[in-house]
């Protein structure tokens, strides 16, 4: 490939290559091996029409030979030797009375396939010379299809090749202009949040030192609201740096961490006279922190965001399971499919760039955690992280 054609793709990029190309190799594929079938039978049936009109052809010389024969009073007829065919002359009780003897004739049929070879009968002679039945056996049949068979195999195989490699080229062309445009996004996502990085942390500062000093339900309002905005801060430098910067894991204590971020959503949630409910046992897994933060976070703050007033969220841990439950509007089975689409809001006006979801998929993705979603609407919403 180019050099203009070099990129460094995102997951998401990634599958939809290999989407592109599945569905572009597939279908392909799936053509040409229904052009190739078809010529393959094809081809077939033409050698073998050849194959029998040439059979028939020789036979017929040879009737006409011993016809001539005969009128010229000659006592019998000498077949030529033929390098091509077996020939074997028979007569009215099929007894062989010249030529190849050839086992096992079946009489009956004037033409027919046994054991790999092609048999063809002719009564040319017309009983001249006492010659009722002209043989002609054709060795080999089977290996010409084979041969046919194996040519109609190569060339779809080099097709199929070279199909996968124009897809793969292909797809790579149409994802640059949409590689560049994204390139321009981050960029622009990493100069800003670069720049929210020191007034954010000193608004969140202030508002600390100014709830101390004097605190009050405006203050206390500023500061949840400070910390939703450094939730989506978090999250955005989170998505810029997944696909840049490799692994560190580490040994995380599922309780002990989901006991700290309910510690640190738990403001909020008062806000909202909700209640957490846990019952959570000790268990380690090896991933690196900042995802698992990731992972729980934004699932939690859902759960919050999405809850009703005065309800509760359920966080336990079963084996190696955990489960996070609220009491909130729910979804129903479309909604369900979309949550994890980047830029999907169930409401849109609830806030939030519609990107928390589209994490959640991302680090269990990473991790091979299963997730499951179990949800009505009305009722209320689990997710369960099955950690492997």
């Amino acid at each position: 490939m180019g050099k203009g054609l070099k990129l460094k793709l995102s997951d998401y990029e990634r599958k939809s290559l290999i989407n592109f190309i599945l569905l572009y190799v597939g279908s392909s594929v799936f053509l040409i091996s229904v052009i190739a079938f078809l010529i393959y039978e094809n081809e077939e049936r033409n050698s073998l029409e050849m194959m029998q009109m040439k059979m028939e052809h020789f036979a017929d010389m040879q009737g006409e030979e011993i016809i001539k024969s005969d009128m010229k009073k000659s006592k019998e007829y000498m077949l030529p030797e033929v390098s091509e065919y077996e020939v074997a002359l028979y007569d009215k009780s099929q007894s062989l009375l010249d030529g190849d003897d050839l086992k096992g004739i079946d009489f009956a049929k004037k033409a027919y396939q046994k054991d790999g070879d092609w048999y063809y009968l002719s009564k040319a002679a017309n009983g001249h010379l006492g010659v009722e039945h002209i043989v002609v056996k054709k060795r080999g049949y089977d290996v010409c299809v084979q041969d046919l068979r194996k040519d109609v195999i190569l060339y779809w195989a080099i097709a199929v090749v070279f199909i996968s490699l124009m897809a793969y080229w292909l797809g790579r062309i149409f994802l640059k202009p949409v590689r560049e445009k994204i390139d321009t996004i981050d960029e622009f996502i990493k100069d800003s949040t670069h720049e929210l990085s020191t007034p954010l942390t000193a608004l969140m500062l202030s508002v600390d030192a100014l709830s101390k000093q004097a605190p009050s339900k405006a203050l206390t309002r500023i500061k949840l609201s400070s910390r939703q905005i450094a939730d989506i801060y978090h999250d955005l430098t989170f998505l810029l740096q997944l696909d840049q910067t490799a692994k560190i894991d580490e040994e995380i204590d599922m309780k002990a961490l989901l006991e700290e971020r309910v510690n640190y959503f738990t403001p909020l949630a008062e806000h909202k006279r909700l209640e957490f409910i846990l019952e959570l046992h000790a268990f380690i897994f090896m991933m690196e922190r900042t995802a698992c933060i990731r992972l729980f976070d934004n699932i939690i703050s859902n759960a919050i965001k999405y809850n009703m007033k005065d309800k509760k969220i359920y966080i336990s841990i079963k084996g190696k399971n955990v489960l996070i439950r609220d009491e909130g509007k729910g979804m129903d089975k479309v909604e369900q499919k979309q949550v994890f689409e980047r830029y999907m809001r169930v409401e849109k006006n609830r806030g939030g760039f519609g990107i928390g979801l589209d994490i959640v998929k991302q680090v269990t993705s990473r991790y091979d955690i299963k997730i499951e979603i179990n949800s009505k609407p009305n009722i209320g919403t689990l997710f369960t992280l099955k950690f492997p």
